[in-house]
């Protein structure tokens, strides 16, 4: 039982009765020697674009840590200083009632 089916620009399929019995296709038991170099070749090329993307989520993942760090130390500086300092916000309310001709 024949493997597989190489089309003539030299693609390798799978072996299939119906791609068979088209014309553009020649029937062989083994895959072509270079056809094998090719496939190790293929592997080898996939092997570094994953490593490659494995090292960009890293430094991705850094980065958004970073991120997240920096913000809660921004968060927990702004959580340590009073929102509003009494003294002034009560010379505001003094000023503010002033101008608007309301005396205490």
């Amino acid at each position: 039982m024949p493997k597989y089916l190489i089309r003539a620009d030299g693609a390798v399929y799978p072996y299939s009765a119906r791609l068979a019995a088209s014309a553009r296709f020649k029937t062989v038991e083994e895959l072509p020697a270079d056809h094998v170099d090719n496939i190790a070749l293929a592997r080898e090329r996939a092997q570094v674009r994953a490593a490659a993307a494995a090292g960009m989520r890293e430094q991705q993942d850094q980065r958004q840590a970073r991120r997240q760090r920096d913000t809660l130390k921004l968060r927990k500086r702004l959580a340590a200083v009073p929102a509003v300092d009494a003294a002034a916000a009560a010379e505001a309310q003094r000023q503010a009632d002033a101008f608007g001709g309301k005396e205490h």
